[in-house]
């Protein structure tokens, strides 16, 4: 048999044929969209690429950012230890001052106390006394002892005075 009357031998020329002639146009469109897609991966490429240096650059000034916030947070927190101390110390003198002035308040009113205190007691004692010899001189002296103790006194007075 003869390959020219082979049915399947006609078939797979009238494709190669019709592949070659298709395949010319055909070439060009699918070039034509391969250039398309690989334009469009071309450029989701470079925007991916320029994505992730922009990422890059946010994140680098984020940890700037977060250097300097965490740096600055130490300063305050040593100015705040730095004021808390400064007010714990003036305020300790200025109680040491008060306790110092209640002290010396305090020991005043209690030497004032003592000497109102002493002075109500010599004036109490005198006047117990002078009531105590009063009454003792009554009780133990007569008119006759009276009368010469009156002119004792009388006679000093006047060499006293003259």
């Amino acid at each position: 048999m003869n390959i020219l009357h082979d049915p399947a031998f006609w078939v797979s020329v009238a494709t190669l044929t019709f592949v070659v002639i298709v395949f010319k146009p055909a070439k060009k469109a699918i070039l034509a969209a391969l250039d398309l897609r690989i334009s469009k991966v071309r450029s989701e490429l470079d925007e991916a690429r320029r994505l992730r240096e922009e990422s890059e650059k946010i994140i680098a000034e984020a940890r700037t950012k977060l250097a300097k916030s965490e740096e600055d947070a130490k300063q305050i927190l040593l100015h705040a230890k730095n004021e808390a101390d400064s007010i714990i110390k003036i305020t300790t003198q200025k109680l040491e001052k008060d306790i110092e002035i209640r002290k010396n308040l305090a020991l005043s009113k209690i030497q004032s106390l003592e000497e109102t205190s002493i002075a109500d007691i010599k004036k109490n004692i005198s006047a117990f006394t002078i009531l105590a010899a009063h009454t003792i001189l009554e009780e133990n002296i007569d008119e006759e002892t009276t009368k010469r103790l009156d002119e004792d006194s009388i006679e000093k007075i006047i060499k006293t005075y003259h």
